[in-house]
């Protein structure tokens, strides 16, 4: 008798019991195990940046026992459909599933987040990809002061900055004082934090 404990999904498969007594012929008996799980989704890439009017394909791998139900879904809720903008692909091969989508990119809805879904009688399983638009890797940010606060010397330049099809921002500035000036960059989530530190007293900027 063979007892396995803890059985796990990789302990699916078949077994055979062999009997034999030296004396032929060899007795054996097939036994298959089938080990039930919720479905385990994975995805080729969790981020695509593309331009509009470009295309897209979205790619995910699903395994479950028993065999799951899988779909692509936009946003939060809503359910891809065969045709118009996107043009589906299922592989099925057993356990595993393989999902492609390709996705012509024709308005600005067409971008944003795409669920990969997964579902059978024991429970359901997603994971998301986000599309971004490209634009150019490089954008010239011009002065334009949002908020400006003097603290102890210094002097910060918020510029709000909400566009995240930028891949990449580039501030500068200048600043002169009485006694030297420096100028730090930072980031900060939603905006683009700009600090000049001054020693002294500012004559121009």
């Amino acid at each position: 008798m063979l007892h396995i404990y803890h059985i796990q999904r990789h302990n699916a498969g078949s077994y055979h019991c062999i009997a034999s007594n030296g004396v032929p012929p060899t007795v054996s008996k097939r036994i298959i195990v089938t080990v039930n799980f919720q479905p385990i989704v994975r995805l080729a890439t969790r981020q695509y940046f593309a331009e509009l009017g470009g295309r897209v394909v979205l790619e995910c791998q699903s395994e479950a026992q028993p065999n799951s139900i899988n779909y692509w879904m936009k946003g939060k809720g809503e359910i891809i459909l065969q045709g118009g903008t996107y043009d589906s692909v299922l592989e099925d091969h057993v356990f595993k599933v393989t999902m492609k989508i390709a996705i012509r990119l024709e308005k600005a809805a067409d971008f944003g987040i795409y669920k990969c879904v997964a579902k059978n009688s024991l429970g359901t399983t997603e994971e998301a990809v986000k599309i971004y638009r490209k634009t150019s890797k490089t954008k010239q940010v011009e002065n334009q002061v949002i908020q400006q606060s003097n603290y102890l010397g210094s002097t910060t330049f918020i510029k709000n900055y909400t566009d995240n099809k930028i891949n990449e921002i580039l501030l500068t500035a200048s600043a002169a004082a009485s006694s030297g000036a420096s100028i730090l960059q930072r980031f900060l989530s939603g905006a683009s934090l700009m600090t000049i530190a001054i020693v002294g007293t500012i004559v121009a900027l």
